[in-house]
């Protein structure tokens, strides 16, 4: 009453055991169902991926004919062009800053030195550190020491401090060191917040300094930092050690609110401080944070949030998935639609540009989150737009231009007169999915090994060829 039946269903094909009954299928309206007993083998045969493996050795034919050259594209050079463009920008906004600094740094040496003199003074008197300003009139009618208490609040000012705030610090840092992980994990969280507001613009609400002091000093949870950005049309609400449904605590939640349709989307970013992760490591972290199965904390929440691990691994990768430079130690779900994945961040200063490795996830984070209004007559309008590169989101300083794919979608060229950084926002040919071009440095999408300015769609892995 059984048969081996081999079934060719779009891109595999199976072999397995069936009842007789059902040997010739059962169909039903516009579908045939076969019902296997047990399947005993089974294999690709055709499939995205194994169309560009064939296509890449084909390549590699090629290119060794030609010993490894070739001219570029008219739209490869035009990517350049762009890059090009962007690159200058940078390299001559750094340029601006350097002298900056080195005015700063020559206004500032006399008075340096003389610091020192009053610090050795200081020491050699046996004089320390106290807090408490003395109010004796000695002190009060004396020059030299209001003069000294005047300059004191003045810096207190600048930095954002007040006494009380200082005395707060004062006793933290006579707690002592905490341990290296909490350590890192708290230094994540001013990277995150510094990113939001320094470079994309986010405004904090409240005295968010003292609360997070007074956090830490007395080991609260359910730490909320308020902040929005009216340019890029958002409110984020990022929690510190935030409490789930499930009772577990992720160190940071981003719930980013538009300010439009009023959706809403949660990102979970838990710090782990392990310096040699390698990619089965990585990817058990990342599977054991994001996933419902038995013994994982499910951060995901059944799959509708999206979970990336930050850590200080510079070579977690060896087999990796983009060619590019953050390859080898970050993963952006460039495979899995950028549900889940790791970023490389550290404080050393060997690897001095790693914070722009969170900056793309933070990117990546906004991109999620951009609306869309395809109500309006003319044609869908594109809200908050904004600059991946350099956090611009001003409209008079972006030049936004709408285009239609040679499929008929509608095409966004965002060009930031700030810094030139060109960001392109259409769809995959294939499935429809939206993508986000932000050229060779900034992309967070997979990309072809050999033509690094073409993007591979994360939901269905086909090329982009527009």
């Amino acid at each position: 009453d059984e048969l081996t039946r081999v079934l060719e269903y779009r891109h595999v094909m199976l072999r397995g055991v069936v009842n007789t009954a059902d040997s010739l299928g059962v169909t039903q309206k516009t579908a045939t169902w076969i019902t296997f007993l047990n399947i005993t083998g089974g294999r690709f045969v055709k499939h995205p991926l194994s169309e560009e493996r064939g296509r890449l050795r084909r390549r590699f034919q090629e290119l060794e004919e030609k010993n490894w050259t070739e001219q570029y594209t008219k739209r490869e050079q035009q990517d350049l062009s762009n890059e090009k463009k962007a690159v200058s920008r940078r390299l001559d906004m750094a340029r601006e800053n350097l002298v900056k600094l080195n005015i700063a740094k020559t206004r500032t040496r006399n008075v340096q030195e003389r610091l020192i003199k009053v610090k050795r003074a200081f020491v050699d008197s046996g004089i320390g550190r106290d807090s408490n300003f003395p109010n004796k009139m000695v002190f009060v009618q004396n020059p030299h020491y209001a003069s000294a208490k005047s300059t004191f609040r003045k810096i207190m000012e600048s930095s954002g401090l007040d006494e009380s705030l200082f005395e707060s610090l004062m006793a933290i840092d006579q707690i002592g060191l905490i341990n290296i992980p909490i350590l890192y994990e708290r230094w994540c969280l001013l990277k995150i917040i510094g990113l939001l507001t320094d470079v994309y613009g986010f405004s904090l609400t409240g005295d968010w300094q003292k609360r997070l002091i007074n956090a830490v000093a007395n080991a609260e949870r359910n730490i909320e930092f308020p902040m929005e950005c009216a340019s890029l049309k958002k409110e984020i609400r990022l929690t510190y050690e935030k409490k789930l449904a499930s009772g577990r605590f992720p160190d940071f939640v981003l719930d980013v609110r538009s300010m439009i349709d009023g959706s809403e989307k949660r990102f979970v970013l838990d710090a782990k401080f392990k310096d040699t992760l390698s990619d089965a490591s990585l990817s058990g972290l990342v599977e054991q944070l994001y996933s419902a199965s038995d013994g994982n904390k499910n951060y995901s929440e059944d799959g509708k949030n999206k979970v990336f691990i930050i850590h200080p691994s510079s070579n977690a990768i060896s087999e990796r998935t983009s060619p590019l430079d953050w390859g080898g130690h970050s993963d952006y779900g460039q495979g899995c639609m950028h549900r889940y994945g790791g970023v490389f961040l550290t404080p050393s200063m060997r690897h001095g540009n790693s914070l722009e490795n969170l900056q793309r996830l933070i990117g990546l984070i906004l991109d999620d989150t951009t609306s869309y209004d395809d109500s309006v007559e003319g044609g869908p309008i594109l809200h908050g737009a904004f600059c991946l590169a350099c956090g611009e989101s001003d409209s008079e300083h972006l030049t936004i231009e709408r285009n239609q794919t040679r499929g008929g979608g509608t095409k966004w060229s965002i060009s930031c007169n700030s810094c030139k950084h060109l960001h392109v926002n259409n769809f995959c040919s294939s499935c429809r999915t939206r993508l986000k071009k932000h050229g060779y440095y900034w992309t967070y999408h997979r990309t072809r090994a050999e033509q690094p300015f073409n993007i591979v769609c994360p939901n269905c892995q086909v090329f982009l060829t527009e």
